[in-house]
């Protein structure tokens, strides 16, 4: 770009027969481009850091913490034909103090032959229906198999 910039006016001053080969050698100026590309992150990484990013944000926005993802990729040359062939993610459920409503917690007590028995509800355990629900919601997001999805609490 710069050399667009300043070609018309080295012209002018040194005139038509101006030759930049003669100054600088274009494999030097290959050999730099090429430095530049090599530290850079690769496709892959930016690809892979874009969808964990996504995950999170979707997640969230259903409600729940994600303390983890793990996935697995496969791009080639393309993005276009970049596939992601696995994701495992660890979550919790965002407490509802967080969203300013309090907890109520369930008691339930059965007094029977067998004894005394109580069950306590936590909301913030995350059932096995709602890991299915996030199951089937990121296999249809990012067309993923849903086997190759694991959810784990965390």
């Amino acid at each position: 770009m710069l050399f667009s910039i300043l070609s018309p006016v080295i012209k002018a001053v040194a005139g038509d027969d101006f030759n930049l080969n003669q100054l600088i050698s274009t494999d030097e100026i290959k050999y730099r481009n090429n430095s530049s590309v090599n530290t850079s992150p690769s496709i892959e990484e930016l690809f892979i850091a874009n969808i964990k990013k996504d995950i999170s944000n979707r997640l969230k926005e259903k409600g729940y913490i994600v303390n983890k993802i793990i996935l697995s990729a496969d791009i080639q040359d393309n993005l276009n034909d970049a596939r992601i062939r696995e994701i495992s993610v660890v979550i919790s459920k965002q407490s509802s103090k967080a969203t300013g409503t309090e907890t109520v917690e369930t008691v339930e007590i059965s007094i029977g032959n067998t004894g005394l028995k109580k069950e306590l509800s936590n909301e913030n355990t995350i059932t096995n229906n709602e890991k299915e629900k996030i199951i089937e919601y990121l296999s249809t997001t990012y067309d993923v198999p849903k086997e190759k999805i694991a959810i784990k609490e965390g």
